[in-house]
């Protein structure tokens, strides 16, 4: 072992990176022979080649440490692919693996759409000017738009004049600016909850109407389940992805109790009940207060309680808090 470096970061294949005593990194290969010179303030292996940096500049080289580009760049970032961000100044621009520039650096900002990968990238050419570029640097959507969100896999929604609308990854149009605010997901569906002239509907990506819009409010229950909460004339009913309404509108809550065991919680008037994801009645709505026991539901009316199991089973109906306490002693000697 040489004792001017040490060994930091080993990849048996190509070599390792070693820091020396100087501070400074390098790479040496499987016999210890120096592959890139033990000079730089950083080296970071991405795939096949090394981004280096020198004097706060970065640069790439290849597996043998021969240049592939200069070190110019104030910035060099991976995004998974044969691709690399890179930035001098205040300017971004996409480059390739084999020094190749991209796209110009011309651009505020780049990020990729998808999560470190790079198949298309959000750039910002302007204040409020976002496109979307593809992997060969071409402008699918050009940098025009206030915002661009991606909504699903080749599916985004973008703003234009505060108006929202919805495209595919090739630049098809799937609604027109037609929407108030940014149409949102229902759970892991391609639906959407979208907004027009401030009443809410459920849209597909498809561009079709799945329930027009109508309804003051649409909240989804749960961020884990489909089921939504529509709020029409004062009070909520429940909907299902289909847009069906699967109770009658005479609710002031609606949400989630457990998603696993399909039960939802309601109010009206102050009291509370519980009905299931179909809109079947599991109880009344005249309690108090609902309370998880994680082993079942305990319903409280005034100085009264109801045992309810997850399945929808209610196990006992306006008991006194003794019964409480020595169900709960049987469950636990059951357990032991």
């Amino acid at each position: 072992m040489n004792e001017e470096y040490k060994i930091i970061s080993e990849t048996l294949e190509e070599g390792s990176i070693v820091k020396g005593k100087n501070r400074k990194y390098g790479v040496v290969d499987k016999d210890l022979k120096v592959i890139l010179e033990i000079k730089y303030q950083s080296v970071t292996e991405y795939g096949m080649v090394y981004i280096v940096e020198k004097k706060d500049k970065f640069g790439l080289k290849d597996k043998n440490g021969k240049k592939v580009t200069k070190i110019k760049y104030d910035e060099i970032k991976g995004t998974n692919s044969n691709l690399c961000i890179c930035r001098i100044g205040e300017k971004y621009g996409l480059l390739g693996v084999d020094g190749s520039e991209i796209t110009k650096v011309i651009y505020l900002d780049i990020k990729p759409v998808y999560f470190n990968c790079a198949d298309c990238f959000i750039a910002q050419k302007d204040y409020d000017k976002y496109g979307l570029l593809d992997r060969y640097g071409n402008e699918i959507f050009k940098c025009k738009y206030s915002r661009i969100y991606r909504l699903h896999h080749d599916k985004f929604a973008i703003e234009l004049n505060d108006k929202y609308g919805v495209c595919n990854i090739n630049g098809e149009k799937i609604f027109d600016f037609i929407f108030n605010s940014q149409p949102l997901f229902i759970g892991t569906s391609s639906l959407l909850i979208a907004r027009v002239n401030d009443k809410f509907g459920i849209v597909d990506l498809n561009g079709n109407v799945i329930s027009d819009y109508i309804y003051d409010e649409i909240y989804l229950c749960s961020r884990y389940a489909t089921e939504m909460s529509a709020k029409i004339n004062g009070k909520y009913c429940l909907l299902n992805k289909k847009g069906e309404r699967l109770t009658e509108a005479k609710y002031d809550y609606i949400k989630y109790f457990s998603v696993k065991d399909g039960l939802i919680i309601v109010r009206n008037a102050g009291k509370f009940g519980i009905i299931n994801n179909l809109g079947n009645k599991i109880t009344e709505v005249r309690f108090d207060n609902i309370i998880d026991k994680e082993k079942y539901i305990l319903a409280k009316c005034q100085q009264c309680y109801s045992i309810i199991e997850y399945s929808g089973e209610i196990v006992a109906k306006d008991v006194d808090e003794a019964f409480v306490k020595d169900y709960d002693r049987k469950i636990a000697k059951e357990e032991s």
